[in-house]
Formats: structure tokens, C-alpha cells, sequence
């Protein structure tokens, strides 16, 4: 009977043993799952690589240095060869574009488009202090000299309505919300004002403002090549006239150039 007994408990014993065996713990691929998890919040929320809306560098406020090359004088007098040149360091472009429109060229990612935005610019030439510009009876844009009692400042304003069309590229630099962009195109322009304006003393304690309102020979329509190149917050930009501003045959050959950078984008 004690024999019985112990081969019954032994049996058991055996039996529960192979059933441990035969068992198989579950393992969890937590640390797999994680990872996974971990890739693709970090994918999500450090790169926007595939989105496909494109922002292009455009909108804000610019200043620019004007000057003008490629002149020719040939229908004036030796010493009038140089009238319109301008003072450089004081003849500027103040352009501002309130709002930009963005045109994304990729389906999937978000590094080239066509960026335009409508705005105005305020150009300023400022002559030699004893000289001006005016048109001659057979309407000939002719300078001539100031002889008030102490000039103070000459200069000439071109106001106008500028839209450019620029195609812009983007390359990432460390991450893809710092980019480096690139982007070249047209400008067109209407003029919708130009006067000339001399400040001078008529004696030792009057200063006068003479203001002339005229189109001065410029033409209405006019374009120029822009190029555009910044990181960040440094913008920089550089236009360039290919035609000439002025009517034929009414006053000299010239070609505007800027060179600044922008002031402040949004």
C-alpha cells in the first residue's frame, strides 16, 4: 500500500514537471514597440521633410543701396556727363511687402516654390548739392545748377508699386527649420510718383523745401532681376535694371543697381 502511494506521488510529481516544461513564457516586445514609438515621435516632431506646404523668404521690410551703371551721357556736354549719377551712400530703397503668397513645386516635400508678394518701394537719388534736373522746352531731361544761398540737399523720389516672382530653393542646415535659401527672378514695376525736392537756406535762420512734381522722362513700366540669399535672420538681395529707366531719346542712359539687405520679415 505504502508502495502504491509513493509511486501515485511520484507520478504527480512527473506530471507537473512536464506540463512547467512544456509551457512557453510570453515575452513582450516592449522594447521593440518602444523604439518603434520612440522613431516615429522623433520622425514626427523634429523634421518637417514631407510636408507639402512650402514658405518661401519674401514678406518684411528691405533696404537697399542704389547706384547707377552702364551710363551714357552722349547727348550732353562733357561736363554734363554725370548729372544723374547718384551719391551712394545716401541714395537708398526702402521696399515693403506686407504679405507673401507661397506655390509649393513638389508633392511631397516642401524645398522649391514660387514665392510673389505685392508691395511698394521707395527709391531716393541724391544729387550733388548746387544741381537738379528738369525738361528743356523739346522736353529733353536737362540739369541744371542751384545757386540759393546755402543748399542743403537735392534729391529725386521714385515712388512705386513692385511685384516680384521669384523661384526659391531650400536646403536644410542642421535641422529642417534652419534652411539656407536661395531664390531668383523678375520685379515688375509701375510708377505711381516722382518728384524732386531741394532743401535750402534762403538766409541764416529760414530754411525752404522746393518740391517739383513731374515724371522727369522715367517710364511708367519698368522690371529689374532680383536675387535673394539668406540663413535665419541675415537676408541679403541684389537688383538689377537691364533696361533703361528713362524715355529714348529724352535724357541719358542708365541702369539702376541695389545691393542691401532685409531689415526685418515676418
Amino acid at each position: 500500500m505504502k508502495y502504491c502511494a509513493l509511486l501515485l506521488l511520484l507520478f504527480l510529481c512527473l506530471q507537473s514537471q512536464a506540463q512547467q516544461q512544456d509551457t512557453i513564457p510570453a515575452r513582450t516586445s516592449s522594447k521593440r514597440t518602444t523604439s518603434l514609438i520612440d522613431l516615429r515621435d522623433v520622425w514626427e516632431s523634429k523634421t518637417n521633410y514631407f510636408e507639402t506646404k512650402f514658405k518661401g523668404h519674401l514678406s518684411g521690410v528691405h533696404l537697399g543701396f542704389v547706384d547707377l551703371i552702364e551710363t551714357s551721357y552722349s547727348m550732353y556736354s562733357e561736363e554734363d556727363n554725370d548729372f544723374l549719377d547718384p551719391k551712394t551712400p545716401r541714395s537708398t530703397s526702402l521696399s515693403i511687402y506686407p504679405v507673401q503668397f507661397n506655390i509649393g513645386l513638389q508633392r511631397y516635400r516642401n524645398m522649391i516654390g514660387i514665392v510673389t508678394a505685392p508691395g511698394v518701394e521707395f527709391q531716393t537719388l541724391h544729387f550733388d548739392k548746387d544741381r537738379s534736373i528738369v525738361e528743356d522746352e523739346d522736353g529733353i531731361l536737362q540739369p541744371i545748377t542751384l545757386d540759393y544761398h546755402k543748399n542743403i540737399k537735392s534729391k529725386l523720389s521714385i515712388s512705386s508699386v513692385s511685384i516680384p516672382v521669384l523661384l526659391e530653393f531650400q536646403i536644410p542646415i542642421g535641422s529642417q527649420q534652419n534652411r539656407l535659401f536661395i531664390s531668383g527672378g523678375i520685379v515688375g514695376k509701375c510708377r505711381i510718383d516722382a518728384h524732386t525736392k531741394i532743401k535750402f537756406k534762403k538766409n541764416e535762420h529760414t530754411r525752404q523745401k522746393l518740391k517739383t512734381t513731374d515724371d522727369f522722362n522715367l517710364k511708367r513700366f519698368n522690371y529689374t532681376y532680383m536675387l535673394r540669399i539668406g540663413y535665419r535672420s541675415f537676408k541679403f538681395f541684389a537688383e538689377y535694371t537691364p533696361e533703361n529707366i528713362i524715355k529714348t531719346n529724352q535724357g541719358p542712359i542708365v541702369h539702376p543697381v541695389t545691393v542691401g539687405l532685409t531689415l526685418m520679415s515676418w
